[in-house]
């Protein structure tokens, strides 16, 4: 991936990643209520402050955390914040809705805000 491409996304993934986190929350719940994943890349920075490069799952030095349960929706839930900061101090929170094939993502420090995201191939 190479940076922003002049924009200010707070997220670039490809779309390749994408397919695989959603894959993977896909069949996690089928064997259960809730399921997490963390999310491994790179913490960036340029002259516009601070992204994300989402490189894909990983067990070691998360950027987030990726959710999702069997109430569906994309907003985080309490639950899914206390497993985020159970994982991180801050980062990238993705909540995705399997049954209506939704995601959303999140950056959460001390505030949880919509976070911008640049898909790149």
């Amino acid at each position: 991936m190479v940076g922003r491409l002049g924009t200010n996304a707070d997220i670039l993934i490809s779309e390749s990643v994408l397919g695989r986190l959603l894959e993977t929350m896909d069949s996690m719940l089928l064997d259960t209520d809730q399921a997490g994943v963390l999310i491994g890349g790179d913490p960036m920075e340029d002259s516009n402050g601070r992204y994300f490069a989402v490189r894909g799952i990983t067990e070691d030095s998360p950027i987030g955390i990726c959710v999702a349960s069997s109430e569906g929706g994309t907003e985080p839930s309490e639950t899914d914040l206390m497993l985020f900061k159970k994982h991180l101090a801050d980062g990238i929170l993705m909540k995705v809705d399997v049954f209506a094939h939704q995601f959303s993502f999140y950056k959460v420090s001390e505030e949880i805000e919509d976070a911008k995201v640049l898909f790149q191939e």
